[in-house]
């Protein structure tokens, strides 16, 4: 089996969501929604994202600015993805029954145990619109089917008002609590979206046990300064418009899907991370900052008593990116911080320029 070389964050436009969470920070995105989810076609995205022109196979995440399972072609673009050798991970809120059918019956066997759902547990918009059984069916199916799953809750001041309700839930359906991801505030400053005290809200969050809580906790310590392969050996991508960037923070980039003859310039962060701290949880997971020598997200993510992911996805999302890619000399370190500065000086000036328009 081909370890992965490469991990691929990619967002995707799509019509908008079925649910309406209220700590949604994609929900502004109103404006994006006439946009086709594809703009080039699958073959012109297959080569682009061909395991020659990667270097190696990826580990591809897709995201969409609403529900993932509703965009457009959705099928075929995973489809491509995992014929071409890829392993896939698609976000959802796990309502899309129809979606879930069609990958389920309508991929191999084999392209089947490389596909992830990650499962986003919004329980009180299930609770409300009737979907709680129909989310846990479904959770139910994937593994059957011989897929993997994860299931995560954002943990809000909402679900805190049921806390005891939600856990009850998940330890009768699943056998096992979800993973907990932090509510935080829409900006650049990691700031805890809540009306409780930081200590409070975070003695409520490790009621859960989650290692993927504990490592959001690390991150949020501040800004990142271990040198990055953010960029290199992993980059975030828009797989609607084509634009590739290094990471959520870093958006220098350019469109990759517009000439896939042409070679993809891989250029790590380095020191250079303009973030105040790292929201990347599967970068640092896949080990993009070897030096902080964190959890693996299979660590991360799996419950491994409720058997959510199969030995396929076992291999890949327990593996390092380290062990398939070469760490920069200390040379190279160096050449890496000097090509940054350009770009170093524009980020100040633009940085300056915002404020000054926001004052004014």
């Amino acid at each position: 089996m081909e370890k992965v070389k490469r991990f691929i964050d990619g967002t995707i436009n799509t019509p908008g969501c079925n649910l309406a969470c209220s700590y949604c920070y994609l929900g502004d995105r109103k404006g994006e929604r006439n946009q086709k989810s594809f703009q080039y076609s699958m073959e012109v995205m297959r080569k682009a994202l061909s395991v020659k022109r990667l270097g190696g196979v990826a580990y591809c995440a897709i995201t969409g600015d609403g529900e993932t399972l509703l965009a457009d072609s959705v099928f075929e673009f995973v489809q491509m993805l995992l014929n071409e050798g890829h392993y896939v991970h698609l976000t959802t809120n796990g309502t899309v029954s129809h979606k879930i059918d069609q990958m389920l019956s309508g991929y191999t066997q084999e392209m089947i145990s490389r596909l992830r759902f990650h499962m986003s547990f919004q329980y009180i918009e299930l609770k409300n619109k009737n979907l709680l059984d129909t989310f846990f069916e479904n959770v139910e199916k994937i593994k059957k089917a011989g897929s993997s799953i994860d299931v995560t809750i954002t943990l809000s001041d909402e679900y805190i008002e049921c806390l005891e309700e939600i856990k009850d839930v998940c330890i009768q359906k699943m056998g096992a609590l979800p993973q907990v991801t932090i509510a935080r505030k829409n900006g650049k400053k990691p700031e805890i979206l809540t009306k409780y005290s930081n200590e409070k809200y975070i003695e409520y969050a490790r009621t859960f046990q989650s290692n993927l809580f504990e490592q959001q906790l690390f991150l949020w310590r501040g800004r990142e300064k271990s040198f990055c392969y953010a960029g290199d050996w992993s980059f975030v991508l828009n797989y609607t418009t084509g634009r590739m960037s290094r990471c959520h923070a870093n958006v220098q980039g350019y469109n990759i899907f517009r000439d896939p003859e042409k070679k993809i310039k891989f250029d790590a962060v380095g020191y250079n991370c303009k973030s105040p701290c790292c929201y990347c949880s599967y970068f640092q997971g896949f080990g993009c900052v070897p030096n902080n020598d964190l959890p693996t997200v299979l660590e991360l993510y799996d419950r491994a008593e409720a058997h959510w992911t199969n030995d396929t996805m076992k291999n890949v999302l327990s593996h390092k990116l380290r062990e398939t890619n070469e760490e920069y000399s200390l040379q190279k370190k160096k050449y890496n911080q000097l090509k940054q500065i350009p770009y170093s000086i524009a980020y100040v000036v633009w940085t300056n320029l915002k404020a000054l328009v926001r004052r004014i």
